[in-house]
């Protein structure tokens, strides 16, 4: 059996909103109380004071970036056979599921990304390494579930797999 992708996706930066908004609003408040902030620390030199504040908002950024690039390096692949997920930014991880392993999925869609169209499927597997799988914060999690459930149906008849028990 040929093994082509037949979905290919990866997190939304939607998973990461609250650290944004958090890193944000740090980074804001640093500016606009920064007069505020170089009294407080006058009690170190002047020059330490402004490598203190330069210090913390490179660490602001930091941050975001980190999370950032994280989503970007992490992807998602649905095959005829397994389920791929491949994840780091120097350290690359590769993990494989074979479909027919899949017990059961769930979909969590918490409000924030609802209303965007995006969700969480949770796959229960037997596999020993990887009872649980997730596909975090994707598009569309409604129709992935239904590729994923048709796929390991299809996976299924043809390891001669009649039902699977936990």
């Amino acid at each position: 059996m040929e093994n082509k992708v037949l979905w290919r996706g990866k997190p939304s930066h939607l998973l990461n909103l609250n650290i944004y908004m958090v890193c944000g609003l740090a980074f804001l408040a640093s500016i606009i109380w920064r007069s505020s902030l170089m009294d407080f620390l006058r009690v170190v030199t002047s020059t330490h004071a402004s490598l203190l504040y330069a210090f913390w908002l490179l660490l602001l950024v930091a941050v975001v970036v980190k999370k950032a690039l994280d989503i970007e390096f992490h992807s998602y692949d649905i095959t005829q056979q397994v389920l791929r997920e491949k994840y780091g930014i120097l350290n690359r991880n590769i993990h494989e599921l074979e479909l027919y392993r899949v017990l059961d999925t769930q979909i969590y869609a918490p409000f924030y990304l609802n209303i965007c169209g995006y969700g969480t499927i949770t796959l229960t597997t037997n596999d020993t390494s990887t009872p649980m799988a997730f596909l975090l914060a994707v598009k569309n999690p409604e129709a992935i579930r239904q590729l994923l459930r048709e796929q390991v149906e299809i996976m299924r008849r043809a390891k001669g797999i009649v039902a699977l028990s936990q």
